[in-house]
């Protein structure tokens, strides 16, 4: 029964490949949309790293080594120097327990400048709000804690987490960038395991999968204060950024700062693919030259197509294509209709206490859209000539189904894989698409160069199936 069900699953999976190149224009994203992080404070968090710590995630002492770059501090664990690993059999090692979820071994992690300004602002008033309460019933306690959380000037347990390659193929066919959902699953690490063992080597970014922004560590400091006062916090412990949608509110200035927030997360993700591009192709100068693919797995195929646009920027003829699994475009939109988060958009009518009105969030989302560069659904345009393929559930709920079909619009020429289900499905058949996946990769990123059309059209994507 079980065996049937899951063919029949697995068959209400449908490609429907690209019918020709994009009729629209592509749209390159242009220097000055890329906002830069503040570097003032990068070099005193240099010199207050220490140099052997234990990063989150790691059971003993580590040397820890920084890399100072114009967009913020990459930090790299040495200890965990993938040529030492020995190659894992991923579907052994995944079938041990039940759980759906994997923690994936880091090798360093990104910093940016205004991640920094946030923790310092979270330190600081958690700080003073531990201290006050903790001196209030033991005041040797209260010092011991306060002592604790002092205790990280070099902000070790901030900033993006990366894993470099596992394992480099001998013959490698180039490097799959994972940008990794909220909680990487079994599902899209059984995947990239049937990639490595393909040839390809496979990066990881564990990327924010909320807005990033002032104003949710304003609202995380008033749930913290509401909590000292010995209150429960009306809006519980949601550290998402709270936006006022009031009657009165200017819909222009509201959707810019949005756009603003939304474009400096995603920017981050992108810069921390760059980092990590960079010191790949430092360790490794067999895969320097090689092709590159960005796959992006539900929350991280958010930022997947501006991450992508920022490396062809880097290197034009090396990029070869976009992978993305449950993404969508227009983030506003898709946070006020996701069944699973609101990626840390949350439009509050603070005077009425009502929802928001149809009305009032049209005219926020269209200012928005006129303002973000860099939401999937703007930076998607900057890829019309780069080859895409998108899988999604045409149940989906989480990245609702209609985000996806708008993204996919937006591109105009995107393979893609429908499948029949939602978002949890979608992610635990996607193992069972590998070799049709291989197969596409193999079409865009050829190992004989003389193989690849100056038109991706030219050779039957058709031909490409799991047969």
């Amino acid at each position: 029964m079980l065996v049937t069900a899951a063919f029949w699953l697995e068959a209400c999976a449908f490609y429907h490949p690209a019918t020709g190149q994009s009729s629209q224009q592509v749209e390159p994203i242009p220097a000055s949309a890329w906002p830069m992080p503040p570097a003032d404070q990068l070099d005193s968090v240099i010199e207050k790293t220490p140099a052997v710590a234990q990063p989150i995630g790691h059971d003993t002492l580590t040397e820890i080594k920084v890399r100072r770059l114009s967009t913020g501090l990459l930090r790299l664990y040495p200890e965990t120097d993938p040529e030492a690993r020995e190659p894992v059999m991923w579907d052994d090692m995944l079938g041990r327990d039940l759980s759906a979820f994997v923690d994936v071994p880091r090798d360093g992690s990104f910093l940016d400048g205004w991640e920094i300004e946030r923790a310092q602002i979270k330190n600081a008033a958690f700080r003073a709000i531990i201290r006050r309460l903790e001196i209030k019933h033991s005041p040797t306690k209260g010092r011991q804690i306060t002592t604790v959380i002092e205790h990280d000037p070099g902000f070790l347990k901030e900033g993006i987490p990366f894993t470099l390659p596992w394992c480099i193929p001998e013959d490698p066919r180039g490097i799959v960038l994972h940008i990794e959902g909220t909680n990487i699953t079994k599902y899209e690490v059984r995947l990239t395991g049937k990639l490595e063992q393909a040839g390809w080597a496979v990066a990881r970014i564990n990327a924010p999968n909320t807005v990033q922004s002032r104003r949710s560590v304003e609202h995380s400091l008033r749930v913290l204060t509401t909590i000292e006062a010995g209150n429960t916090p009306g809006s519980g412990l949601y550290t998402g950024a709270i936006y006022p949608l009031e009657p009165g509110t200017d819909p222009e200035a509201l959707g810019a700062e949005i756009a603003r927030d939304v474009d400096r997360t995603i920017a981050v993700t992108a810069y921390t693919a760059e980092a990590v591009i960079n010191e790949i192709d430092r360790h490794w100068p067999v895969l320097a030259d090689k092709p590159i693919v960005v796959a992006g797995f539900s929350a991280g195929a958010l930022p997947a197509p501006a991450v992508a646009a920022r490396l062809r920027e880097r290197d034009p003829g090396r990029l070869r294509g976009l992978l993305l699994v449950g993404g969508g475009g227009d983030l506003l939109t898709i946070s006020q209709t996701s069944t699973f988060s609101d990626g840390g958009i949350s439009l509050h009518d603070l005077d009425e206490k009502s929802p928001i009105r149809a009305e009032r969030f049209a005219a926020l989302r269209e200012a928005y859209l006129r303002s973000t560069r860099l939401d999937p659904l703007r930076s998607i345009a900057a890829l019309r000539d780069l080859p895409v393929l998108h899988i999604f559930g045409t149940l989906d709920s989480a990245v609702p189904t209609s985000a996806a079909r708008r993204l996919d619009k937006a591109h105009g020429a995107v393979d893609e894989i429908r499948f029949f289900g939602g978002h949890g499905l979608l992610f635990y058949f996607l193992p069972t698409h590998s070799r049709r996946i291989i197969r596409w990769l193999d079409s865009i990123a050829p190992r004989d160069l003389s193989e690849l059309p100056q038109n991706r059209f030219q050779k039957p994507i058709e031909s490409i199936s799991d047969a």
